[in-house]
């Protein structure tokens, strides 16, 4: 048994095949174990012990307990320092970024903390809607086209996202409110239980050659929707109130006079109102 314990530690030899330094002093020693560093437990002291440190807040030395506490000898030492940098802060001036401009939009002079281009969200919204009108206006530009108006025949250019119209602007305007008219009037005379067609109060007019089917008078396409008392307007023949229908055979064309004269009575003509005496309503 002492025999094997001898070959595994070295056969015997450990003091004179294993020399190291002392990590202190540098002086050649044999360990007594594999890991020993000093020579003696005097330099093994002296290497581990800590230098004197100066506290921060009193001035006084110490030596350190652990590697970290470096910059105050006590906890109370440590308390007094922070009040005294926090008394500093609050009688410091603090100062804060401010950014000068002009508005792009409304050119007013304004004060920001962060560096913008409008003064205000209002601002904002309005400088995002000429934005998007410029790029519209470009794209616009990018493909214009001239067309000749189908209704009078005017050359203009389409805006941008409605290239495919054939009409333009007073045009449309003109058809959309014939369209309501002729709704409105058929929707009337469904309201009076009689046979309604769509009729178009234009197409009446040029069957009846633009004149007054009562007294004879010219009736201009340029006058209609005006309040002159030449300007045309659909009648019917048999009124609407009198069971009339809203057709094609039962509508003319009159002058805004003779309609309104007319009113709802049935087989009127110019001679009534000249001579006063049935309908009692003058020229």
């Amino acid at each position: 048994m002492h025999e094997t314990y001898q070959r595994l530690s070295c056969c015997g030899c450990w003091e004179a095949c294993v020399h190291t330094k002392c990590r202190h002093c540098g002086a050649e020693f044999t360990p007594a174990r594999h890991r020993k560093l000093f020579c003696s437990a005097a330099c093994r002291n002296a290497d581990r012990a800590r230098p004197l440190c100066t506290c921060k807040q009193c001035g006084k030395q110490y030596k350190p307990k652990a590697t970290s506490r470096t910059t105050f000898c006590s906890r109370e030492c440590s308390f007094l320092q922070k009040a005294k940098n926090a008394e500093e802060a609050s009688l410091r001036v603090r100062w804060s970024s401010v950014h000068f401009g002009t508005c792009a939009v409304c050119n007013a002079a304004f004060t920001s903390r962060l560096p913008r281009a409008q003064c205000s969200d209002a601002c904002s919204a309005e400088y995002r809607r000429i934005g998007a009108k410029v790029m519209a206006l470009n794209a616009h530009r990018s493909t214009a086209k001239v067309v000749a108006c189908r209704g009078c025949s005017l050359q203009f250019c389409p805006l941008y996202g409605s290239s495919n119209v054939s009409l333009c602007r007073p045009c449309r305007r003109a058809r959309d409110r014939a369209y309501k008219r002729v709704s409105r009037m058929a929707r009337k005379a469904t309201e009076r239980a009689a046979h309604v067609e769509k009729v178009d109060p234009f197409e009446v007019f040029e069957r009846d050659g633009w004149a007054c089917r009562l007294c004879g008078i010219p009736t201009p396409r340029s006058k209609r929707g005006t309040y002159d008392h030449d300007a045309p307007e659909l009648d019917h023949v048999v009124p609407l109130a009198r069971g009339g229908d809203h057709t094609y055979a039962n509508t003319q064309c009159a002058c805004r006079r003779c309609n309104s004269l007319k009113s709802d009575i049935l087989g009127w003509s110019p001679v009534d109102a000249i001579a006063g005496a049935e309908v009692g309503v003058g020229l």
